[in-house]
């Protein structure tokens, strides 16, 4: 924030791999982010090739209007909190062959 004081700088990603670590940055960093869903994000239905040129472009886009919706980020306490329910999904799915062992 050293370059723009004063300024308000917005981001936006969609969600991946690496979880929520940067938008917890980004906004330690006292910067104004968005974590939206892939699918979520309007397509023209003429346009429905994907490559992150065009992503960029779209999600700046709509970030600029306003028209993003994010979705609900999980406090880093409850990730930390143990869910034995999600225990109990990951055995029921596993093959009955790699129960027996």
């Amino acid at each position: 924030m050293k370059y723009f004081q004063g300024g308000r700088i917005s981001t936006v990603y969609e969600t991946g791999f690496s979880g929520f670590v940067l938008h917890r940055e980004l906004v330690k960093q006292g910067i104004n982010n968005i974590v939206v869903h892939a699918a979520g994000v309007e397509v023209a239905v003429n346009n429905r090739v994907k490559t992150d040129k065009r992503d960029a472009q779209k999600l700046a886009a709509l970030l600029e209007a306003g028209r993003l919706k994010g979705i609900g980020i999980p406090s880093q306490a409850l990730l930390a909190t143990p869910n034995p329910d999600a225990n109990q999904r990951t055995a029921s799915r596993r093959s009955p062959k790699a129960q027996l062992r």
